[in-house]
């Protein structure tokens, strides 16, 4: 049998105005339509057969249980190359002709309204799917966003507030090509309350002097401190390097102090997330003001001791332990039943401590162990004098726990 013809369509903003004349051609051929139901709205009103489903597997029965239906479009949001379902309905109907008919996505028709350029401006998507806003706007300082049910321009903008974008410019567009189109141009501090329609997109420009520095190695006075002990700049540059962290690394820091670790760990695995143990009241409160100052949504504290708190947390594929209260062993011992791989990484400031940590690890099988001693002085003014002010020296013990091979 002839294979079955299936155009992938890029429907524009949903009206008929916004459609191609490809794609307009590739619906009038189509015997069936398939989509959401705003899409589907006005051919339905026509008369044309339509079914308001988009989910590739669906379709796919609905198909199979229609033999006689040679010639099908898929109606898509926008352009099909951007944020789209056309990757799965394509890998679905592989053994059909699949035709895929390009369309005037958000993006386009949003900066052609405001008479803006868009060729450097990030894109990003939070409808149905998370990405790191804040990281984003670190490295960009003008995003394109599609918003979400989960994440709406108040949600967004109250996010932004917290994290220190407050002033941060924006501009909203709602319902875009239809009667009910708008524009509104604020901050997102004015729009944190803002009450907006599902459809709605957002460009996002931050202050020029909102940018956060450069890591690792940030320098100790740029965090909230208090009495609590924190891992210092220069030891934290030398067990970040150890760790080798990647976008989208699990990271568990452990006894995590000020969370100090936890805010440079997480500005490097900007896609992965940090989780920061910790039990003493006065530090799980530092850890979530200095989150928030360095715009790090990724952090998330664990209020508790380690192994205990460790349980119920996502495998991880990085650990730094900063401080263990007696229990590493226990530690150990849970993070390799967790997984079959993570890197691990030990402050030591104790001849105790150091030894403990090096007979379990060759106990439980660790391997590529590395132990350096950093020892730092500072330089000091006393009157009229300069001395230099020696730190307590640390051992870092970076190995590797690696079962995978094995299995």
């Amino acid at each position: 049998m002839k294979q079955r013809r299936i155009y992938l369509v890029g429907a524009g903003m949903g009206t008929l105005l916004s459609l191609t004349g490809q794609a307009k051609q590739a619906i009038e051929e189509s015997e069936f339509l398939f989509g959401a139901a705003r899409l589907l709205a006005p051919y339905q009103e026509l008369g044309r057969c339509a079914e308001p489903i988009y989910q590739a597997g669906k379709i796919a029965e609905y198909l199979d249980a229609h033999p006689d239906i040679r010639t099908a479009a898929v109606l898509l949001s926008g352009d099909i190359g951007f944020y789209s379902g056309a990757k799965q309905l394509a890998d679905a109907f592989k053994n059909e002709e699949v035709v895929g008919i390009p369309g005037i996505s958000s993006v386009q028709y949003f900066f052609a309204k405001l008479q803006l350029p868009w060729e450097s401006v990030h894109l990003m998507s939070l409808h149905g799917r998370e990405q790191n806003l804040l990281a984003a706007l670190r490295r960009h300082p003008k995003i394109f966003l599609l918003t979400g049910t989960d994440h709406s321009v108040n949600v967004i903008c109250g996010m932004l507030c917290r994290y220190g974008y407050g002033q941060a410019k924006i501009v909203v567009g709602e319902n875009l090509s239809y009667p009910e189109e708008r524009f509104l141009h604020g901050t997102a501090k004015e729009f944190a309350r803002l009450e907006t329609a599902p459809l709605s997109v957002m460009l996002i420009e931050r202050a020029e002097d909102s940018e956060h520095p450069a890591v690792p190695g940030i320098d100790d006075r740029e965090f909230i401190r208090g009495k609590v002990p924190m891992t210092k700049s220069e030891v934290r540059s030398v067990s970040i390097s150890k760790l080798r962290l990647c976008r989208n690394d699990v990271v568990y820091d452990i006894g995590a102090g000020t969370g100090s670790v936890s805010v440079e760990a997480a500005l490097i695995a900007e896609q992965g997330q940090v989780y920061a143990v910790e039990y003493q009241p006065e530090a799980v409160s530092l850890i979530r003001q200095n989150a928030e100052k360095f715009g790090c949504s990724n952090v998330h504290v664990v209020k508790g001791k380690a192994p205990e708190a460790l349980e119920p947390l996502p495998p991880p594929t990085r650990v730094f332990i900063g401080g263990s209260s007696g229990n590493l062993q226990g530690i150990f011992r849970c993070l390799t039943e967790k997984t079959g791989f993570f890197r691990l990484v030990l402050n030591a400031v104790t001849l105790e401590t150091l030894q403990g940590a090096v007979t379990y690890l060759e106990q439980l099988g660790f391997s590529d162990t590395e132990i350096v001693q950093v020892a730092v002085t500072d330089l000091k003014t006393v009157g009229k004098y300069h001395m230099m002010d020696a730190k307590n020296p640390v051992f870092i013990v970076k190995s590797v726990w690696n079962k995978k091979e094995e299995m």
